[in-house]
C-alpha cells in the first residue's frame, strides 16, 4: 500500500531520483539535492533516512513505462495503450534538515550535485515569478528545423492562449511560469522509425506498433529539463508533424502540432503531467490497488470515491470506467480526460487547482483584517 510521510511543509530542499524500469528490475540513473517541489505517487519507494536513522520522508513512483494515446473524436471512448520494455521517470521527495541517504530496494544513495546548465537556455514565454515559486511548465521541440523555430515560438503561444482560456488555468494562469527549449532537430517531422529520429529526443510514431503512439527518449528529455530548468514541473514536448498523435506519461508529455485537433491532444496530455490525471476512458484491462494505486478522479471503489463533496453536483457519480476496467470516474463524457474537449469536470478542475498550490507555497500568506470584521484572503506578490 501506497504511503507518505513529510516531516516539514517547506520545499526548500528537495531530492530528484532518476529511476528507469524494465523488465529486468529498477535502475537508479541519478540523484541530485535540487528545489524541486516533492511530488509522490504509487509504486517504486524511495526512503529518505535522518542522521539518526529515522524516516524523514517517503514516496514513490508509478511505472512509466505505461503509455496511451486518446482517441480523436468521433472514433469511440477508447484509447491505445501499451506497456513499454523500459521507461525513466523522476522521483521528488523532500530533503529536510539532517537528511543523510536515501534507502532504496537497490541500497543506499546519496545525492550529487545538479547537472551543469544546458547549452540553450530555456526561455521563458509566459508568468514573471520564480520558478520556485510557480508551476512551471517546460515546452520542448521535436521536428523543428532551425529555420523552423519561429513557427515552433508561434505554436507554443497558440497552445498557452488555448491553455489559459480553460479553467481552472485562466483563473490561475498568474500562477504559472512557461519555457520554451529552442533546440532544432535535422529534419523537419517526425520519424516513423525509432532507429533514424531527427532530434535529440527521439521522437517517433509507431510505438510498439502503435500508428498514432509518439514515444521519445525519456533520459534524454529528462536530461534536458535538469540542465535547463531544474525546477520544472511538467514538461510537454511539440511534434511539428501533422499527423494525429501523442503520449501520456506523469513524467512527461507528448502531442502533434500540427493536426486539428492538436490543441485538445496537448492539454489532455498535460492533464497527466502537470495534474497527475488519470485517463477516463478503458485500458481494457483491470487494475490493482495494491500495485497501481488510484487517483483524484480514477478510484478503485465506487462506494468508496475521492470525491464525496462533489456527489451532490447534477451529472457526478461513480461511473466505470476509469482508465482499468474495475476503477470509476466522476462523470460521464464531461470532461478532457475522458474525451476529446476543452473543459475539465468539477474533480479533475479541483484537482488541477489542488495541483497549483501543492507547487506554490505562499498561495495563501496573506491575512488582512478589514473594516467590519471581514478578512481578505489573496497571493503575495
Amino acid at each position: 500500500m501506497f504511503w507518505v510521510l513529510l516531516t516539514q511543509l517547506t520545499w526548500a530542499n528537495s531530492v530528484t531520483v532518476t529511476v528507469a524500469v524494465s523488465d529486468d528490475g529498477v535502475e537508479i540513473l541519478d540523484a541530485y539535492e535540487s528545489t524541486v517541489r516533492p511530488i509522490v505517487t504509487p509504486g517504486f519507494d524511495v526512503e529518505v533516512i535522518g542522521d539518526h536513522g529515522d524516516i524523514l520522508s517517503v514516496g514513490g513512483m508509478r511505472d512509466p513505462r505505461l503509455r496511451s494515446v486518446i482517441h480523436p473524436v468521433g472514433e469511440g471512448l477508447n484509447g491505445d495503450t501499451t506497456m513499454l520494455d523500459r521507461g525513466v521517470t523522476r522521483l521528488q521527495l523532500p530533503w529536510a534538515e539532517g537528511a543523510q541517504f536515501l534507502q532504496t530496494p537497490l541500497g543506499q544513495l546519496v545525492p550529487g550535485q545538479l547537472p551543469p546548465p544546458g547549452d540553450i537556455p530555456a526561455l521563458q514565454v509566459h508568468g514573471t515569478g520564480n520558478p520556485e515559486e510557480r508551476l512551471d511548465l517546460l515546452v520542448l521541440a521535436d521536428g523543428y528545423t532551425e529555420a523552423e523555430l519561429g513557427l515552433f515560438a508561434e505554436d507554443v503561444d497558440t497552445l498557452m492562449t488555448h491553455l489559459f482560456a480553460i479553467e481552472p488555468w485562466a483563473s490561475y494562469s498568474e500562477l504559472v511560469n512557461v519555457w520554451r527549449i529552442d533546440r532544432p532537430s535535422s529534419q523537419s517531422g517526425a520519424s516513423r522509425d525509432p532507429a533514424e529520429t531527427f532530434s535529440p529526443y527521439g521522437c517517433y510514431y509507431g510505438c510498439n506498433g502503435l500508428d498514432r503512439l509518439i514515444c521519445c527518449d525519456d533520459e534524454n528529455i529528462l536530461a534536458e529539463a535538469d540542465a535547463s530548468l531544474p525546477a520544472s514541473d511538467g514538461i510537454l514536448v511539440l511534434v511539428n508533424d501533422p499527423e494525429y498523435g501523442g503520449s501520456g506519461g506523469f513524467n512527461y508529455a507528448v502531442s502533434t502540432a500540427r493536426h486539428a485537433d492538436a490543441l485538445q491532444v496537448a492539454t489532455h496530455e498535460l492533464g497527466h503531467t502537470l495534474v497527475g490525471l488519470w485517463d477516463e476512458y478503458s485500458y481494457g484491462v483491470p487494475g490493482d490497488i495494491s500495485v497501481d494505486g488510484q487517483a483524484a478522479n480514477c478510484a478503485a471503489d465506487g462506494a468508496a470515491v475521492g470525491w464525496d463533496e462533489w456527489m451532490d453536483v447534477e451529472g457526478i457519480d461513480a461511473l466505470p470506467v476509469c482508465s482499468f476496467t474495475n476503477y470509476y470516474r466522476p462523470t460521464e463524457h464531461s470532461c478532457m480526460m475522458n474525451i476529446l474537449q476543452d473543459r475539465y469536470c468539477p474533480v479533475c478542475r479541483q484537482e488541477s487547482i489542488y495541483s497549483i498550490y501543492a507547487r506554490v507555497p505562499e498561495i495563501v500568506s496573506e491575512v488582512t483584517p478589514a473594516t467590519g470584521g471581514t478578512v481578505f484572503i489573496g497571493v503575495a506578490h
